[in-house]
């Protein structure tokens, strides 16, 4: 049964609501009545959600409880009795929904996948009766809810000494000593302002600044993402003398003007334990208080960080594994000099090698013919792997993510003979881009592209996916792929009309093919660092399942490139006839 109450608003007819958890779109509704009502959950996410009035009335009380500084949302009791089977969805569950969606009662398209939730309207009285839908319910709502019979529960989230308590000496016997080695950039922030952190389509922090000495960081990962330091803390972590950005790159432009500066890292060590799956069962709600008072989610392969390990440890945060990349072991002397921690640590089976990129692909060559096999890159990775000087980084670098280049000698043969050819089959929504626009593609709570429009004439795509994720397009290759005369978009339609506005038409694909193939662990073995760079500059992140593309050059004697495609997206295609493996240019 439910025990927590959301914050709970009128709805207005036409208004677009996104329900969008975790940074993951679970819902998308646009009203079209004046009685619905807007819900706000009390959840990390805070997401919002619609339901029609005679829902509304049958699970909440009819009278709220003002709340001024929420502006038009009232805080509602849920009514007693009002009961909810809960089913936990494992591996063999997700099977059974073919395309990965389902539709809700309510006519949104649902997104599902393991560990997630399925939730049912229950009834002790009239059991059947009462089981009239199934919706997704993602694990951060099943924390408003207790088992039925519960004794009350206890403060939901753990504090930061609860965290200590549990996680304390396990960090410190069997944690690894790391220490940032990258420049960030950062800029004083604002009292009031409000910062998200963003990683890997995951919200790891929400903080309102309440001074004007914080500063904001923009990390230097593939999600760029900001997070704030109050001042002591950015002055012991980070050197005093910030570099002025380079004014002649349009991204360092636009963030100059916000105030950005370099600054490099002290070598202060960090003591970073990785979360086992039996580690995140012992925090209930899967979410944790951090120092500065934001809430942290935690799950299976993220890192634990006490900083300082000399000092008696009184902290404890979440850092995820795409921000430990960007990281570097602290070994030998060094480490003893840096952390000699109170408590014996366990030695470390991620010990990093050097590894350079030209040992790699002379390795991998065999027969020194410049052209790469899938078996020889095989063989040349095992026979390594057997000597103990497996690459534990990527080919492009200690710790950067694979350039183009390497990506289409390691890969082109492999999608060319065992991939599918396929050809997109949906129109979507396209606008003309304007320099400076910010464009992030965000499929099913993932950052897959960042881009920052540097030209006049590139476009902007709407996907035709749950997300309708937008990325960016030059001139080139939308003139190659999409047909030119778009179709207007029909404005009274209250869904098209903010579109429409902002210059979008629908345009259909043209037939071009391309080919695509589905990563298996094994590929992922050549990618160490599980990232690549993109033709027009984006590093995409990579994991098993999802989709290699690789396209024609747009102008001829240009090599071919590769690019990722989630599963999502190409449900936007069909297979070209008899277009499997073998496939000529």
């Amino acid at each position: 049964k439910r025990v927590k109450p959301p914050m709970i608003s009128p709805a207005v007819r036409g208004e677009h609501v996104v329900t969008c958890v975790s940074g993951r779109v679970i819902s998308e509704v646009v009203v079209a009545d004046d009685t619905s009502m807007v819900i706000q959950a009390d959840t990390f996410s805070k997401e919002l959600y619609v339901l029609p009035r005679a829902k509304f009335e049958k699970n909440w009380e009819p009278m709220g409880e003002e709340a001024p500084e929420h502006g038009s949302f009232k805080k509602f009791r849920p009514k007693p009795g009002i009961l909810r089977w809960i089913y936990k969805i494992t591996a063999d569950d997700a099977k059974q929904v073919p395309t990965g969606f389902f539709k809700a009662a309510w006519g949104a398209i649902q997104p599902v996948r393991e560990g997630d939730f399925l939730a049912m309207p229950a009834s002790k009285e009239k059991p059947m009766e009462a089981a009239t839908e199934i919706y997704l319910m993602d694990s951060d709502a099943v924390g408003c809810y207790k088992m039925e019979g519960a004794e009350e529960a206890k403060a939901w989230h753990l504090s930061q000494q609860e965290m200590l308590s549990i996680f304390r000496e396990r960090i410190m016997r069997q944690g690894r000593l790391m220490k940032k080695v990258e420049p960030c950039m950062a800029r004083p922030g604002r009292c009031g302002e409000h910062v998200v952190t963003c990683v890997q389509g995951r919200v790891t922090s929400n903080v309102t600044i309440d001074d004007n000495t914080s500063m904001v960081v923009r990390a230097p990962t593939i999600d760029q993402e900001l997070y704030v330091l109050k001042q002591a803390k950015f002055l012991a972590n980070w050197l005093e003398e910030p570099v002025e950005l380079n004014p002649n790159e349009a991204v360092n432009k636009l963030l100059a003007v916000q105030g950005f500066k370099l600054y490099h890292p002290k070598p202060l060590p960090k003591m970073l334990y990785e979360v086992s799956a039996e580690d995140a069962k012992e925090v209930p709600t899967r979410c944790f208080f951090s120092s500065w008072g934001a809430l942290q989610p935690i799950q299976a392969g993220d890192y634990l960080a006490i900083p300082d390990p000399q000092q008696q440890p009184n902290e404890v945060y979440l850092m995820p594994k795409e921000v430990v990349l960007y990281m570097q072991e602290v070994q030998g002397a060094d480490a003893k000099a840096a952390g000699a921690c109170s408590l014996e640590r366990q030695p470390s089976s991620m010990q990093k090698r050097e590894y350079t990129r030209e040992d790699f692909f002379k390795a991998v060559d065999a027969n020194g013919d410049g052209v790469v096999t899938h078996d020889e890159l095989g063989a040349a990775y095992e026979a390594l792997a057997m000597a103990g000087a497996a690459p534990t980084a990527a080919p492009g670098g200690q710790q950067g993510p694979c350039s183009q280049e390497e990506m289409v000698r390691l890969f082109e043969q492999r999608i060319r003979e065992n991939g599918r050819v396929v050809v997109k089959k949906t129109p979507c929504m396209i606008r003309p881009g304007k320099r400076g626009d910010h464009v992030v593609t965000y499929i099913n709570g993932r950052v897959i592209s960042d881009t920052v429009i540097a030209d006049d004439s590139s476009m902007v795509v709407r996907g035709a996916t749950v997300d309708q994720e937008e990325y960016v397009l030059t001139r080139e290759k939308f003139e190659a792929n999409w047909e030119p005369e778009g179709e207007p978009l029909n404005e009274s339609d209250p869904v098209h009309a903010k579109f429409y506005s902002r210059g979008y038409r629908l345009h259909c694909p043209k037939p071009n093919k391309k080919w695509v193939y589905r990563l298996e662990a094994s590929d992922l073995a050549r990618v160490p660092s599980r990232s690549f760079l993109a033709s027009w500059g984006s590093t995409q992140p990579l994991r098993e399942g999802d989709f290699l593309a690789l396209a024609n050059a747009v102008v001829a004697g240009d090599p071919a490139e590769v690019y990722l495609m989630p599963p999502e997206v190409l449900e936007g295609y069909e297979d070209c006839p008899g277009g499997t493996g073998h496939s000529s240019r």
